[in-house]
Order: structure tokens, then C-alpha cells, then sequence
């Protein structure tokens, strides 16, 4: 059934791009209207030209776009992001007539033809006249060889120079304010191959008119987009769900909402019902905490899904509980309550303290400390071998070098051993690892090796551990969040690999993410995070069972 859903839905676009290609197939020498005074106003040109309502959340990412070189706007859902990318193209396309190149970038066919090209599409069929001069095509739009505006989709694989090349367009040329090159990133936090479509936007950004938005649902708190967040680069915008009209004014007396297929008050009402609780007066407040919005209080009448009445809800502090809370509703990365394990915040004080003691000491480590060194052995060719020093708190900049080779790996780490004071080597021993600590032994080093998947041998207050990666795991947690002098390098891999795990408690046994869904999310291994937590292994916990 779903087959035969899904084909009827593509054999009704294909109609529908037919009948436009029937309307608009041919090109116009000149342009009939004259947009030039919208340039720099988007708001105004689709509020006024295409009569469609914006909320406050909308207005304010179309003008960052054309304030701002790169926006990223984090998204909750059905809040019109996708609704705000095709009307955004199309007024680039419509005002930039001198020179425009747009690019509509996806991450699956699916989201490119029923998403974004469908919203495309609906608005050229409401409007003909003023695509007169315009063929429309399956993947572009265009009005000669200076204006288009094509859609692409990110391949799975292939080399990055042909990525690259595939959103690396010719610079426009043209008088700064009349031309446009405009990159609408959607869905952005799961572009593949992400490093080199960055690259290419990066380079692309280089030229007169050049600009790009990326938008996502801040599902998770790694990525490349997501580094970017954290560093300030581009001017970062939210749409959240409690800023949409529908959800601020709610439905009038006939049960319609002011903007039709959108967000509803009663689905956040449903959410909020679900995934969040009140909070507690004993509680603090922390990034998993907001104060609910007085026009979401005391409104009756609101069904589940089996039909009971809903309690109204109450003004006050809540807690999220579920993380699809934080990205769906206040378009915000899940925080502690979603059982994120390690902060944000512990990272930044950890790498800012290491910051203060590097401008007062420089870059080594405190005297009369010696170190104990972790190292994590690749598994794959596409791995890396990594070497962490910690001395006390204070951890060196993290140390890599590609190949699998066990014998010239363990030459390597105990080259870096013997250079510096060590007094263990707590070495990955699992898998193609088993082989480093022996060889590194007949080397002279005191190295250990670590089973991760053996049993733990401590527990804590929470519960037990399922393994002894877990246990190192929140071992490392625990240093962050608790120990003043906990200094770490700003190593954007590492952070992103710290900020990945979830954890769970299941039958009194605390569980980490497992590697292989780090790995799916990170789009690699988690080598630097995993060497810092073998520094946290005790090989003397064994005599304490």
C-alpha cells in the first residue's frame, strides 16, 4: 500500500511539472515587471507580490539572509522553514535580474521533489505572469544562461572534488547589490559528505552577492553545522513553535487557524502533555528547563488521542523529559534531561580554564606532574590512531596519525610515551588493539591494556555499569562536570565527540550510546574522545572486587 501511495504521489508531481512545462517553455527577451525596489527587503516582496502571510520568526531569518553572508536557523517542526526556502528563491530569482544564480540543496530526492521544488511550483502556477520570460524544468528554473535556480541533491558518495564541483558555480559578476548567489541549505545537519559542501560554500561566499542559509531541526549536537553554532559563525536564528501565530493566537471560532497546514496550539498543548512535566520547587533549573507561555495555560477542551480531555496546563517552569521536545518545539539542541551525558557548559569550562592556564604558564603542563597517556587503536582504514596525555587535569593537545599497522603503531605511541613522563599507558585492548600493549611493553613502556567490553569494576550512586566502557565513559563525565582542574584543548572533533553520547539507565545499569550509533551520527569514530576516557581507567580497581 505504502508502494502504491508513493507512486501515485510522484506520478501527480510529474503531471504538475508537465503542465508547466506546457505554460512556460519558452524565454522572453525582456522581463515584464520591474522588482529592483524590493532588493534588500524580502518581507515586504512576499508579503506584498505573493500575498502570503510571514510570522516574526520567518521575517527575521528572510532578512538575515540578505543582512548576513551565512545564516544558519534552527528550526522546530511545521513551523514553514521549507514554505520560507522556495518563496526566498524565487524573490532572489524575480529582484536579482542583472545576474542570479540559486542554488536549492537537499539531502534526498524525496524532500527535494514533495518539499521543497513542490512549494516552488505552487507558487509559479499562482503566478504565471510573472514567469512569463521563465522555462521551468524538473531541477531548474531559469531566464537565460545569468538566472536560474537550480535543485540538487547531495550524493552518498562520490569524491569530494566532485561534490564540490557540483555547488562550486561561477562566481556572478556584476555591481554589488544588483546580482545574487544564493545557497538554501535544507535539512542541513545531515548533509553527506558535509566537509567538502562546507568547503565549496565557503569558497563560494568569497564572491560579490554570494550568500547562504542552512536550515535544521536541532536534533542532536554534533556536526559539522552544529561546530559552527558553537563558534559563532554565521548569525544564528530560531523558529520556534511558541512564536507561531497558530500556536499564540489559536484557532477562531470556527476552528481555523490563521496559517492553514502549519503548526496547531492543540499539538503543542499534546506535546507539552508528553514530553514535558512540571518542575519541581527542589529542582533547579538548567538548559533542559522553560517557563511555559501564559497562552498555552488554562485551555480546556483539548482531546488525546483517545478522546479524553486533556487537563489544562498550569503557568510555571517545566522540565523536558523527552528530547524531541527541545528540537521540535523550542528549536533548541536536546539539553541534560534528554540524558545527553556530557554538557556543553562543563566542555567550555573545561577548555576555558585551559585557555587562563596557558596565558599565565604557556603550553605545558604543571610541574611535577607525570602523565597517564590513553590510546585508542583504529579499527578501520578510515580511523585514526589517537594519543591523549593527561597530567592531572591538565590534557595536551590530542595527538593522531592514520594506518592500522600494529607494530608501527605501537613504535609510534611509545615514541610519543617516552618523551614526555608518563606512568601508564592505558592502551585500547580490544579487537586490532590487542596486539599495541605487548609490543609496547617489549619497548620499555608501562602500558595496560583496557578490555572496554569486560566487566566493570565500580558503580556509582546512579547504578551499575553494563561494561567497562561505560564506566570510563562516565568517568571522563564526571571529571568534566566536577573537578575545577579539568583543562582540555578546544579540539572541535573532540567536543563534538564528547557532546555525542546519550546515556540510559535500564534495570539499574547505566548504559553510554553504544559506539556503532556514535559512529552513525559523528560519520566517523570516535577516536579522541575514546582516548581521553582510557585515561580514566585504574588497572589497581582490580584487586578491589
Amino acid at each position: 500500500m505504502q508502494a502504491y501511495i508513493k507512486r501515485k504521489k510522484d506520478e501527480m508531481m510529474d503531471g504538475f511539472l508537465s503542465n508547466l512545462n506546457e505554460r512556460f517553455g519558452g524565454a522572453a527577451t525582456e522581463t515584464p515587471h520591474d522588482f529592483s525596489e524590493y532588493r534588500g527587503d524580502p518581507v515586504r516582496f512576499i508579503e506584498e507580490i505573493f500575498q502570503e502571510t510571514l510570522t516574526d520568526d520567518t521575517r527575521k531569518m528572510l532578512q538575515s539572509v540578505v543582512d548576513h553572508d551565512f545564516t544558519i536557523a534552527m528550526s522546530g517542526n511545521s513551523v514553514g522553514k521549507s514554505f520560507c526556502c522556495a518563496r526566498l528563491a524565487l524573490y532572489f530569482f524575480l529582484c536579482y535580474t542583472a545576474a542570479c544564480e540559486v542554488y536549492l540543496v537537499a539531502t534526498s530526492e524525496q524532500q527535494l521533489r514533495r518539499v521543497l521544488w513542490k512549494e516552488l511550483l505552487i507558487v509559479i502556477e499562482r503566478f504565471p505572469e510573472l514567469f512569463v520570460d521563465a522555462t521551468v524544468q524538473a531541477r531548474q528554473v531559469s531566464c537565460g544562461p545569468s538566472r536560474t535556480i537550480s535543485a540538487t541533491v547531495i550524493p552518498l558518495a562520490g569524491t569530494e572534488s566532485a561534490i564540490e564541483g557540483k555547488l562550486s558555480g561561477s562566481h556572478v559578476s556584476g555591481h554589488e547589490g544588483e546580482i545574487a548567489q544564493v545557497y538554501i541549505l535544507d535539512e542541513a545537519d545531515s548533509l553527506p559528505n558535509a566537509p567538502a559542501v562546507w568547503r565549496a560554500i565557503e569558497s563560494a561566499l568569497s564572491g560579490p552577492g554570494a550568500k547562504a542559509i542552512a536550515l535544521f531541526n536541532p536534533r542532536h549536537p554534533v556536526g559539522e553545522l552544529q561546530e559552527m553554532v558553537r563558534k559563532g559563525i554565521g548569525n544564528v536564528v530560531t523558529l520556534t513553535e511558541f512564536d507561531h501565530p497558530n500556536v499564540v493566537q489559536g484557532p477562531d471560532k470556527n476552528g481555523l487557524y490563521p496559517i492553514p497546514g502549519a503548526i496547531t496550539r492543540s499539538k503543542v498543548i499534546h506535546r507539552t502533555h508528553a514530553w514535558t512535566r512540571p518542575l519541581q520547587d527542589s529542582e533547579i533549573r538548567d538548559d533542559s528547563c522553560f517557563d511555559l507561555p501564559e497562552f498555552l495555560c488554562g485551555i480546556e477542551g483539548v482531546k488525546d488521542k483517545a478522546g479524553n480531555d486533556l487537563p489544562s496546563l498550569l503557568p510555571g517552569w517545566r522540565k523536558v523529559t523527552s528530547p524531541e521536545y527541545s528540537y521540535m518545539v523550542l528549536a533548541r539542541f536536546p539539553g541534560m534531561g534528554s540524558r545527553q551525558l556530557i554538557s556543553m557548559e562543563w566542555i567550555n569550562s573545561a577548555i576555558a580554564r585551559r585557555h587562563s592556564y596557558i596565558s599565565e604558564y604557556g603550553e605545558i603542563p604543571p610541574t611535577e606532574t607525570k602523565a597517564v597517556m590513553g590510546m585508542d587503536v583504529a579499527e578501520f582504514g578510515s580511523d585514526a590512531n589517537c594519543a591523549v596525555f593527561r597530567y592531572g587535569g591538565y590534557v595536551e593537545p590530542l595527538i593522531t596519525w592514520s594506518g592500522i599497522d600494529i607494530i608501527a603503531s605501537a613504535d609510534r605511541a611509545s615514541e610519543e610515551y617516552k618523551v614526555r613522563k608518563v606512568i601508564r599507558c592505558n592502551t585500547d585492548g580490544t579487537g586490532v588493539g590487542a596486539g599495541v600493549a605487548p609490543a609496547m611493553r617489549r619497548k620499555g613502556c608501562n602500558s595496560v591494556p583496557v578490555i572496554t567490553a569486560a566487566r566493570p569494576t565500580t558503580k556509582v550512586e546512579l547504578g551499575e555499569f553494563r561494561i567497562m566502557r561505560d564506566q570510563l565513559w562516565w568517568a571522563c563525565r564526571e571529571w568534566l562536570r566536577t573537578d575545577p582542574g579539568a583543562m582540555i584543548p578546544d579540539d572541535p572533533d573532540l567536543v563534538q565527540e564528547l557532546l555525542c553520547p546519550t546515556f540510559e539507565v535500564i534495570n539499574g545499569r547505566i548504559q553510554i550510546m553504544r559506539k556503532a550509533d556514535m559512529r552513525d551520527l559523528l560519520k566517523r569514530s570516535p577516536d579522541r574522545a575514546d582516548a581521553l576516557c582510557l585515561t580514566f581507567f585504574e588497572p589497581e580497581l582490580l584487586f578491589n572486587l
